[in-house]
């Protein structure tokens, strides 16, 4: 059968993702082994349906892979197929057909997949031939003439390591800075705001590929694409044993193969063994889950660590020569200001070498989401028996000024400025650091997609333009704000926090990148003159001359030796 697999858009301008869609992947290369024809079409830089018009009409099943945040364009593909060829089977899977299957199906989707999909999908299109019946696939939702019919779940797969690789051929990797992969499923934790979904994703049990399956697929990525930088996607790969490290980076030091890549952990899973480990085998950064650093606030997170533990965890990482960036939750439902501070104070002393900032979201499936909606806690675009999409993103509730819950101590307001204090703290840091790293300027040359970016940030940053338009699916942009913070996000996702504000001696550095040094200089610190790519006005407050009150308050010897 001829299947086409799409991974649809992000629709909000502050939220993007720059790793290719492996799951996507992972689901082409099972379909083909199975013998049948496959095209992927990764929109991640798309959004413009219509391009997918020859595809459509050459598939006889299409598949769409979504989370709760992905779902309105999910919906666009969907409608775009209804248009072209209304009898074509359409099925979700991902994260919301797990959750939200029922409201999956309402919005007209034929079958929503349950958990993994790489025997599922095979499964199912054998059902499409005609050569099996669909109540008899397991781990699936669909619609019959009786209403809704749910199938027994699907065991889990055992052995990871008898999945074959992602077939990567279907995805433009010089728009990507990094190479994803996976090397373990399940998660044993129990934080509440990504369980029990995670669970019927993937299972609680640790589900590990052996080091060997890993080395291999790495060698077969650097035989097509050459020694590009790795980013492991798995939720916690420090849980692996400081030998699998040693392993890994053995095999590519005898190999001659200077392997670099990052990962995502948690505090409690490095000592300084696995960590100079990790540094031996290629790791130049993890990403922490600090959340906050209020001992009470972790506790009902269910997050089972301490505040100590963190201090202690980007310690090592500094002794290590690995740069330890920390994600940020603000707004648990009882938390209080003085929380907000200890948080603020915990950046301030663990001193993160990069840094993301999200208001505490509750996600369709997790014990947050539940709790909240028996409670009647839910708010904004989260309320109603619809909740829009977007406010299931955390970095875009924040940046739009919505509450997804309603809070005993908290305001908005409250959480932007704590979101704006540590922003301010930390971005001349990160700039300086990301200026004298030859290797961050490499990461950043060798993705066209993030040259854009960075070039459209420059041109409006720095070219004396009119205000950016503000783009559909954001709401008004607060003063002193303009679209202009997504480009901000999207480095600090792909952890390369680029200020919106230079210093002004290396702004005179780079006149070559303006239309004229006195234009240029007018246009970065004489915002309050008109209206700018800041959008700043007559009357209005200046971010400049904030961003230079508060480095002289917070952080004095770094503001004299930018200037």
């Amino acid at each position: 059968m001829k299947v086409l697999l799409v991974y649809p858009w992000y629709s909000l301008a502050t939220v993007t993702t720059f790793e290719e869609p492996v799951g996507v992947l992972y689901l082409a290369a099972v379909l083909e082994r199975a013998g049948h024809e496959v095209v992927v079409e990764d929109m991640t830089f798309r959004s413009d349906v219509t391009c997918l018009d020859e595809r459509i009409k050459w598939a006889e099943c299409v598949g769409i892979s979504a989370s709760s945040l992905l779902f309105n364009s999910a919906l666009a593909v969907l409608r775009r197929v209804r248009e072209l060829s209304p009898a074509l089977p359409v099925v979700l899977g991902g994260p919301h057909a797990t959750a939200e299957p029922g409201h999956a199906l309402a919005e007209g989707f034929d079958v929503a997949v349950i958990g993994e999909g790489e025997t599922t999908i095979v499964d199912l299109i054998q059902a499409f031939e005609g050569d099996r019946a669909l109540a008899g696939v397991d781990g699936i939702v669909y619609r019959t003439g009786d209403g809704i019919f749910r199938t027994p779940p699907r065991a889990f797969i055992a052995d990871l390591d008898a999945i074959p690789f992602p077939e990567r051929r279907f995805i433009d990797y010089s728009r990507y800075r990094r190479i994803g992969m996976i090397s373990m499923r399940g998660c044993p934790y129990q934080c509440i705001y990504c369980k029990p979904i995670e669970d019927v994703l993937f299972g609680r049990r640790l589900r590990r590929r052996s080091v060997e399956n890993v080395i291999s697929e790495l060698e077969e990525v650097f035989q097509r694409y050459g020694n590009r930088p790795i980013s492991f996607k798995d939720d916690t790969l420090t849980i692996n044993r400081t030998e699998w490290f040693e392993h890994l980076g053995d095999h590519f030091r005898r190999k001659g193969i200077r392997l670099t890549w990052q990962c995502s952990s948690r505090v409690d899973t490095v000592d300084a063994p696995k960590l100079a480990a990790m540094k031996k085998a290629g790791c130049r950064q993890i990403f922490f889950g600090i959340e906050s650093g209020s001992q009470r606030i972790l506790d009902y997170y269910q997050k089972g660590v301490t505040v100590a533990q963190t201090v202690q965890a980007f310690a090592l990482c500094r002794e290590a020569g690995i740069r330890a960036c920390a994600s940020i939750m603000l707004g648990a439902p009882d938390e209080t200001p003085e929380e907000l501070e200890a948080t603020f104070q915990l950046v301030k002393k663990i001193r993160p070498f990069n840094w993301h900032v999200h208001v505490t979201t509750p996600i369709c499936g997790s014990h947050l989401y539940q709790w909240a909606r028996e409670q009647n806690r839910l708010a904004g675009e989260l309320q109603g028996p619809k909740p829009s999409p977007e406010a299931f993103a955390p970095t875009g509730n924040l940046y739009r000024h919505s509450l997804p819950m309603k809070l005993d101590h908290l305001s908005m307001e409250e959480i932007a400025n704590c979101r704006d204090r540590i922003n301010r703290y930390m971005k001349y840091r990160v700039l300086l650091k990301c200026l004298c790293s030859a290797e961050m300027w490499r990461e950043l040359c060798s993705s066209r997609g993030m040259r854009e970016l960075a070039a459209n940030y420059l041109r409006r940053h720095f070219g004396g333009g009119a205000r950016a338009r503000q783009p559909s699916g954001v709401g008004a942009a607060p003063v002193g704000r303009t679209c202009d913070n997504s480009f901000d996000h999207h480095c600090q996702l792909q952890h390369l926090a680029v200020p919106a504000v230079m210093p002004e001696a290396h702004f005179r550095r780079e006149l070559p990148l303006g239309t004229g040094g006195h234009r240029d200089r007018q246009c970065l610190h004489g915002r309050q003159r008109g209206v700018g790519a800041w959008g700043v006005s007559r009357g209005q407050v200046d971010p400049v001359a904030e961003e230079r009150r508060f480095c002289a308050r917070e952080q004095p010897g770094l503001c004299r030796g930018a200037r």
